[in-house]
C-alpha cells in the first residue's frame, strides 16, 4: 500500500499477532501492526532480516522513511568495512546524528580503548566487565554491527549492565551554598533546577502561556509535551539565555561552592526528597517531574485526564517558601 499519514493513522491494531503492510514508494520499508502499537520496519538483505526503526507516532512517517533509505543504502559501504578501528570510526560518524552529545563523549572513550583484534577475535575478556559504561558501549556497538550484517555475534549481548543507584541528596547547608552562587546564566539555570526539578535538556524549548510553562516534545526524555505552572519566582528567572559550556562551568562552580561529589542531576531528587518532606502527594510530585511510569500509569493514565494544575502550583508555592527560608 502507499503509506501516508492519513492511511498510517487508519491501519488498526491487531487483536492476536502482528500484520505488515509495505509501501509501494519505498521497497523494504513499512509498518507493523501489533496489539499495542504500530512501528516502522525496513527489509533487507538476502536473509530478508528485519530491523525496527522506531514507534509511530514517536518517530513521524517522513522521518522513518528517510532513516529506511539510509539503512538501505548503507549495506553496501558496511560489508566492505576492514577492521576493528575503521568500524568503530563509522558507527561514531553514525551515532554523532542520533545520540546526544555526552553519550557520544562515553562511547567514544570506551571505544578508543579497542585491542587490535579483529571483530570476530574481541571476547569479553578485551573489556573490564566491572565498569557497566564500557560493557553498555561494547553492546550498543556490537549491535549495530549485527544489524548492518558486519557481524552476526555480540559476545556482550546477555552481560547485565548494572548501574550503582545514585541516592545523593544535597541538605539544606549545601542547597543554600548552591543558590546562593551567582555566576549567570549558568547560576540561573541551577536555580530553575532547583524551583522546579526539571531536567537541565528542558529549557532549550520551552513557552511561557497563561501561567504556565510549556516543554516541547522535542526536548523531553519521553518525547510527550510537558506542561506545569509559572509562578512569580521561576519568572524572574525567564527567559534563560542559550548557554553552553556545561562541564566547564560545573568545575567552576565545584571549585568556588566546593560540596561532596555531586551532579546537577541530584537537584532534582533534591526536589522530590524535599516535596516529600512538606507533604506534596507522590503523584502530584511524579507530575511535576514527568514520571510517565509512577503512581498513575498504564490503564489509570488513560482513564486520568486531569491536569493536577492547582495541586503542582500550591506544591511550588510551599517549596519556593522553604527555599526562601533556607536561602536566608
Amino acid at each position: 500500500m502507499r503509506l501516508t499519514d492519513v492511511s498510517l493513522r487508519a491501519l488498526p491494531l491487531q487483536a492476536k499477532g502482528s500484520k505488515k503492510y509495505w509501501d509501494e514508494n519505498t521497497p523494504g520499508f513499512g509498518v507493523r501492526c501489533s496489539a499495542k502499537s504500530k512501528s516502522f520496519i525496513v527489509m533487507f538483505g538476502k536473509d530478508r532480516r528485519l530491523v525496527t526503526l522506531g514507534k509511530y507516532p514517536d518517530m513521524s512517517l517522513r522521518t522513518a522513511r528517510q532513516e529506511a533509505k539510509l539503512v538501505l543504502a548503507a549495506k553496501p559501504r558496511m560489508r566492505s568495512l576492514k577492521g576493528t578501528r575503521e568500524t568503530i570510526s563509522v558507527f561514531l560518524d553514525d551515532a554523532n546524528d542520533r545520540l546526544r552529545h555526552n553519550t557520544l563523549r562515553e562511547y567514544r572513550r570506551h571505544l578508543d580503548k579497542a585491542p587490535e583484534k579483529q571483530l570476530a577475535d574481541i571476547t569479553r575478556r578485551d573489556i573490564d566487565l566491572g565498569d557497566p559504561q564500557a560493557i553498555k558501549t561494547w553492546k550498543a556497538f556490537f549491535n549495530w554491527c549485527v544489524r548492518n550484517e558486519i557481524t552476526d555475534r555480540n559476545p556482550f549481548q546477555h552481560i547485565p549492565v548494572v548501574f550503582g543507584e545514585r541516592s545523593r541528596v544535597l541538605n539544606d547547608d549545601e542547597l543554600r551554598q548552591v543558590w546562593l552562587y551567582d555566576y549567570p546564566p549558568y547560576s540561573d539555570y541551577l536555580k530553575l533546577q532547583i524551583l522546579t526539578g526539571q531536567r537541565i535538556g528542558q529549557w532549550k524549548n520551552y513557552t511561557c502561556k497563561d501561567q504556565t510553562i510549556v516543554f516541547e516534545a522535542e526536548g523531553m526524555k519521553g518525547k510527550r509535551e510537558h506542561v506545569i505552572p509559572l509562578t512569580d519566582a521561576v519568572s524572574k528567572l525567564l527567559p534563560v539565555q542559550p548557554f553552553n559550556g556545561w562541564s566547564n562551568a560545573k568545575r567552576r562552580l565545584d571549585r568556588h561552592v566546593p560540596l561532596e561529589p555531586w551532579t546537577i542531576h541530584d537537584l532534582r531528587r533534591t526536589f522530590s526528597t524535599n516535596c516529600a518532606a512538606l507533604g506534596v502527594p507522590l503523584h502530584v510530585t511524579e507530575r511535576i517531574l514527568d514520571h510517565r511510569s509512577g503512581t498513575v500509569s498504564g490503564v489509570a493514565a488513560v482513564y486520568n485526564r486531569h491536569t493536577y494544575m492547582p495541586e503542582m502550583r500550591e506544591a511550588f508555592e510551599r517549596y519556593e517558601r522553604r527555599v526562601k527560608a533556607i536561602a536566608a
